[in-house]
């Protein structure tokens, strides 16, 4: 039954606790950041019934909507090579095709790289560690009629960033979470929120971005 065992659903209500305690202290998860590597988003590497593949493209397109509910695409490319069952290294490129009521932008986004480590490796019982950097393509700087875009219509936040993961895997469970900062301001961005765009928008004119934490449980039914 789901969540038979009475440490996951003990572990699953701590999870769920501080991810209440944390709400509305984040400041959104960055584009191409560490809300979307495979390896923290759990069940990705080493199950044991998982299939070997000593190496993986993956090509996708994302699609969502912004603060004045501009149309975001994004497309990625992304390659994994499997050195063992337990280590690998991943990369991903991404770009996105923003466009609403101030302009359209097409440009690169981000290139990120990842080293991947499992650790614990049991019947229905993963443990993988990740380590890796995100690193800008753009200095988050586009503009539209030669006036400067707020960073919903920005492809990068322009930070080079450190990323560290730890991600565990079961049957009716999976728990993740990801450290992520940036050790660089690469943000060139000098749009200041006015008038009516003050209601959507804030002013980013030298934004420094703070670090980012994530913590996330998911659960599965499994039929008996």
């Amino acid at each position: 039954m789901f969540l038979k065992n009475s440490v996951m659903q003990k572990l699953l209500l701590v999870v769920c606790s501080c991810l209440i305690f944390l709400a509305g202290k984040g400041q959104g998860c960055s584009d191409a950041g560490v809300c979307t590597i495979n390896s923290i988003k759990g069940g990705e590497i080493g199950k044991e019934d998982t299939v070997f593949y000593k190496q993986r493209l993956e090509i996708g397109l994302t699609y969502g909507v912004g603060d004045d509910f501009n149309n975001i695409i994004s497309p990625y490319i992304g390659y994994t090579a499997f050195f063992t069952k337990k280590i690998s290294i991943s990369t991903k490129y991404t770009a996105a095709l923003i466009s609403g009521k101030k302009g359209t932008v097409i440009n690169v986004g981000d290139f990120i790289i990842t080293n991947n480590f499992q650790f614990l490796n049991k019947k229905n019982i993963a443990l993988t560690g990740t380590i890796g950097t995100k690193i800008p393509l753009n200095y988050a700087n586009a503009s539209a009629k030669g006036l400067p875009l707020p960073l919903s219509y920005q492809t990068s936040l322009a930070t080079v960033d450190g990323i560290v993961g730890l991600a565990f895997v079961s049957k009716y469970v999976d728990v993740s979470t990801a450290f992520q900062y940036p050790f660089f301001q690469g943000n060139r961005n000098a749009f200041f929120a006015k008038g009516n765009d003050t209601l959507i928008f804030q002013s980013t004119n030298k934004f420094e971005r703070k670090p980012d934490v994530i913590l996330k449980a998911t659960g599965h039914y499994v039929p008996s």
